[in-house]
């Protein structure tokens, strides 16, 4: 039984998962780095616009999932629950009070838990998975076959030697999500300062 188990994984593996992974990255090699590279763009900086399009498939993603409202939603469920609680702060019986409040503080535990649980896999679904995805697809590079650095320096007092593939990757990722993310604020925060229009941002 266990023999036959290993055996499928390997098939699943070996026949099906790395073959398409494989058609995929040729794919993306193409559209991007054989793009960038036709264009007589070095590979340092090639990897550093990959990070930026990474970061806004990143918030592509988190505007398909509907993020910010689905955070909305609890952060409202939980403000009801404790404008509830002040409701029962009210009542003269403390056996009651103390009942009701104890129960209300379970819900607001479980729909917290809940919302962290939820939040987590969002998180991975907008920003790990893509970027695990891109630098194990990045480490498949011919041209990045046993390179150390993409871009190296000359002695330095702080003894830099260079930026690796994953640091260059980093330096135009992180910056693309915040300021993609501040954009996107400050673009929900404008719509929602006209009169008569209610926005639901993604």
């Amino acid at each position: 039984m266990f023999e036959a188990m290993i055996s499928m994984l390997d098939w699943l593996w070996l026949d099906l998962i790395v073959p398409v992974m494989s058609m995929v990255g040729e794919g993306l090699y193409r559209v991007s780095i054989g793009i960038f590279s036709s264009l007589g763009i070095p590979i340092s900086l090639s990897i550093f616009l990959i990070g930026i399009l990474t970061s806004i498939i990143s918030l592509i993603i988190r505007v398909i999932l509907k993020v910010d409202v689905r955070e909305r939603v609890f952060q409202e469920k939980i403000q009801r629950k404790r404008e509830l609680q002040e409701g029962i702060s009210a009542i003269e019986d403390w056996k009651v009070q103390k009942v009701l409040t104890k129960a209300t503080d379970e819900e607001i535990d479980e729909v917290y838990n809940t919302f962290l649980s939820n939040k987590f896999a969002w998180f991975g679904s907008t920003y790990l998975v893509p970027i695990f995805l891109v630098l194990y697809w990045l480490d498949t590079i011919p041209e990045l076959n046993g390179v150390r650095f993409v871009v190296e320096f000359p002695p330095n007092p702080l003894g830099l030697p260079g930026l690796s593939v994953a640091l260059t990757f980093f330096l135009g990722y992180l910056p693309g999500i915040f300021l993609l993310t501040k954009l996107k604020s400050a673009r929900v925060e404008k719509e929602r300062g006209k009169p008569g229009k209610r926005v639901l941002a993604g």
